[in-house]
């Protein structure tokens, strides 16, 4: 989900118009403006670095969040994340110092990240 420079929804062009419902959008932007009001009753810190690093850099009262590009998606990005990369980030949250909340995709109808589920089974 994408927004513009003033904070309104900005559906990506492709091929699939609907898929993202106006009811939808308002919920996600309720989330988006509830998450940016508590952030700012908060010390919090948008860092663009990687995830290993902030990891290293943590303290146990910390909330962190490894946003990566998600691994085993048929898109390129540029040749810059592989499943490699999504192992290492994984395995190193496996003995995180704080909380984190992890994005990554799971599964849809069609496959299942087995990577992911088989990274945190246990």
């Amino acid at each position: 989900m994408r927004f513009n420079r003033n904070a309104e929804f900005n559906r990506p062009f492709c091929k699939k118009p609907n898929r993202f419902r106006p009811t939808y959008i308002t919920k996600i932007g309720s989330q988006i403006s509830w998450t940016s009001a508590q952030s700012k009753r908060k010390s919090c810190e948008s860092v663009c670095s990687d995830g290993e690093e902030i990891l290293n850099q943590a303290q146990l009262d910390d909330f962190v969040h490894p946003d990566p590009l998600y691994a085993g998606r048929f898109t390129d990005y540029f040749n810059s994340w592989h499943d490699d990369d999504a192992r290492r980030l994984e395995f190193r949250l496996k003995a995180p110092p704080c909380r984190f909340l992890y994005s990554m995709w799971s599964e849809n109808k069609y496959r299942k990240n087995t990577r992911l589920h088989d990274a945190f089974s246990d």
